[in-house]
């Protein structure tokens, strides 16, 4: 069932590949906002940072969660939760990405900042989609399970980093005025968790039950119809 259990859906692939996808969005959001504070040294003494810029690029992650969360939230009940994932989530693996590229203390900052302002939309939206979409039966396991995905992001750049900063390797980017090291490549491959939890939204459906409280019904039953689908292998025809 979808977002309730007056209309049954079933429960199945759609509902596992749902909790994958969010599981994932959070997990970058945590990734983008911790993640950075474990490269914070290296970067240190690569870039001559002071004690001060040190501190600033620190808090930067939770100003931006703090100062783009209410509008994320807002946007997800206006919106749609998907739509609000499809729009923020590629642009904080955008400014991520360009975030590794950065070449001053100032770039870096900004883009830090940005990206962690369009990460957050994964907490306003993610939550919410996943809840909407399964049965009230499995809800709170599915909720569970994705919050437990937040105590991971330690482990897991930790995990990566230890091998990386084992690393030496130095390669000069002219054009960019930089010098790619370790630190670079790790904040690289934690984005790989946004890019694939946006590939797997991609294919996902809205929450039918905030197209219900928009009076979009016939969209929420097309919904319906397309997880009853992948969860019961049946056609759309056959939808009870």
């Amino acid at each position: 069932m979808g977002g309730g259990d007056c209309l049954p859906s079933g429960f199945g692939k759609y509902n596992a590949g749902m909790l994958i996808a969010c599981c994932l969005l959070i997990l970058s959001m945590n990734l983008d906002m911790f993640g950075f504070s474990v490269v914070l040294p290296a970067m240190a003494c690569d870039m001559s940072l002071d004690t001060s810029q040190q501190g600033l690029l620190s808090a930067i992650p939770l100003i931006g969660m703090i100062v783009s969360s209410y509008g994320w939230g807002l946007c997800s009940d206006t919106q749609g939760r998907r739509k609000t994932l499809l729009i923020a989530m590629p642009a904080a693996l955008i400014l991520s990405l360009a975030t590794t590229m950065a070449p001053t203390f100032a770039l870096i900052a900004t883009f830090k900042f940005l990206s962690v302002s369009f990460s957050a939309a994964a907490n306003a939206a993610a939550f919410v989609l996943l809840a909407e979409s399964v049965p009230s039966r499995h809800r709170s396991r599915f909720v569970f399970l994705m919050a437990s995905a937040t105590m991971v992001e330690q482990l897991l750049i930790c995990s990566f980093a230890l091998p990386i900063f084992t690393l030496t390797f130095g390669y000069e980017i002219s054009w960019l005025g930089l010098v790619y090291t370790p630190w670079r490549m790790l904040l690289q491959i934690v984005c790989v968790p946004c890019a694939l939890g946006t590939i797997f939204m991609i294919f996902l459906q809205e929450s039918p039950k905030y197209l219900l409280s928009r009076g979009r019904d016939q969209e929420a039953l097309d919904v319906l119809k397309t997880i009853y689908k992948y969860n019961s292998g049946q056609n759309k025809e056959d939808y009870p």
